[in-house]
C-alpha cells in the first residue's frame, strides 16, 4: 500500500514505532495551504547550503509543488494534518506567500525578505484564517482529483498540556495555548472536511494517549506524542487504506470541536492564577494602612485586577488610609 503525508512529524513519526504495510511513503510538510495556493514568488531562495530534505521541502513550498506531487504519487489513503499552519508567512511578491520553516528561515533570502519589511501572517494574525479558507476553496478540487477509492484522513493531532511523565512537566500556560491552538485546528478541519466531503475521515486520538513524551526524539513538545498513540495511528491508517474501519476514525462532523478534557484543565489551571493573584491581594492589604504608601500599589501587584471577594475590604482599608491621611 501506498500513502501520501501533507503534514508534519506529527503524522510521519508514527512510521517509526514499528513495522507497518506501507511500502511507499510520500511525505509532503512545512509549508502552508495559503503557500500552495497563492502564485510561486519572483525571488528565488538560495538553498544551496541545505541538506537534500530541506532543500526539497522550501523548494516544494516556493514552487507549489506539493498538490500536483501528491496526487501524482497514486496513494491508496492521504493523511493530512495542520501543525505546520503554525508557521508564519512572508510575501514574496504581492501575496506570493512563502512558509517560515526552519528551513526557509536558515537561507540569506529569508533573512533578506524579514529585513526588507514585507507583509508577515503570524498564526493568529486575523487575514490568516481568511487565507486559508479561500486556500481550501482552490486546493480541493484538485485533492478530489484522485480516484473516488482513496479515502483523505484527517489526523486531528490536537495540541495536549499533558506529559506522559510526571517529573517532566510542560511549562506554565501551556493548557491556555493548547486551548488556543485546537480551536484553530479545528476551524481548519473543519473548512477542508466540507470542501471534500464524503471521502474524508478523521482520525481521533484516546484521552489517555494524548500525551506529550519528554523522551521523544524531537523533544518536550506539545504535538509529540509518546508511542501508544503513534500505534492507534499506524492501525487507523492501515485499516483506512485498506478498505476497513477502525474505531478511532470516523466521518467528519458539520463542525470539528476541541478536547473537552483540555479546554477543562485550562479553566483549572486560570482559576490557579485567579487564586494566587487573591492571595497577593490579601497578602497586600494590610500594606495600604502604611504612611506614605498609596492605594494603587495594591492594583499594581496584580495588574490592576481585584477579586470581588475582598474588594469591600480593599475599600474599606482605602477609605481608613484616606482619613488618617487628611489629619
Amino acid at each position: 500500500m501506498r500513502v501520501a503525508i501533507w503534514g508534519s512529524c506529527a503524522t510521519r513519526d508514527a512510521f517509526e514505532v514499528r513495522e507497518h504495510s506501507f511500502e511507499s511513503i510520500d511525505y509532503f510538510a512545512r509549508s502552508s495551504w495559503i503557500a500552495q495556493a497563492s502564485a510561486p514568488p519572483a525571488i528565488r531562495l538560495d538553498t544551496s547550503a541545505l541538506s537534500g530534505f530541506a532543500q526539497r521541502m522550501v523548494l516544494e513550498d516556493v514552487d507549489r509543488l506539493i498538490v500536483e506531487r501528491l496526487v501524482d504519487s497514486n496513494p491508496d489513503l492521504v493523511v493530512i494534518d495542520f501543525i505546520d499552519e503554525r508557521m508564519d508567512l512572508l510575501d514574496a511578491g504581492v501575496g506570493a506567500w512563502v512558509t517560515g520553516s526552519t528551513y526557509a528561515g536558515q537561507t540569506p533570502t529569508w533573512a533578506q525578505l524579514r529585513a526588507s519589511g514585507v507583509p508577515a501572517l503570524g498564526r493568529y494574525h486575523p487575514f490568516r484564517e481568511p487565507l486559508f479558507r479561500a486556500a481550501v476553496d482552490q486546493i480541493a478540487p484538485r485533492l478530489l482529483a484522485l480516484p473516488p477509492q482513496v479515502p483523505v484522513m484527517l489526523n486531528l493531532a490536537w495540541y495536549t498540556p499533558i506529559s506522559c511523565d510526571e517529573a517532566v512537566e510542560l511549562p506554565e500556560g501551556s493548557a491556555a495555548k493548547a486551548v488556543e491552538a485546537n480551536r484553530q485546528i479545528a476551524r481548519l478541519a473543519t473548512w477542508v472536511a466540507q470542501a471534500l466531503g464524503d471521502r474524508c475521515v478523521y482520525f481521533q486520538a484516546t484521552e489517555l494517549t494524548m500525551r506529550a513524551d519528554p523522551a521523544h526524539k524531537w523533544g518536550l513538545d506539545m504535538f509529540h506524542y509518546e508511542t501508544p498513540l503513534y500505534d492507534d495511528l499506524i492501525d487507523a491508517m492501515e485499516a483506512t487504506a485498506s478498505g476497513e474501519r477502525h474505531p478511532l476514525v470516523a466521518p467528519c462532523p458539520h463542525q470539528f470541536v476541541p478536547p473537552a478534557f483540555i479546554e477543562q484543565l485550562a479553566e483549572q489551571e486560570q482559576a490557579k492564577v485567579r487564586e494566587a493573584q487573591c492571595q497577593a491581594v490579601t497578602a497586600a492589604v494590610p500594606a495600604v494602612t502604611s504612611p506614605g504608601l498609596l492605594p494603587t500599589s495594591i492594583t499594581s501587584t496584580v495588574g490592576g485586577w481585584i477579586p470581588n471577594s475582598i474588594k469591600p475590604r480593599v475599600r474599606d482599608l482605602y477609605r481608613s488610609f484616606s482619613r488618617t491621611k487628611n489629619r
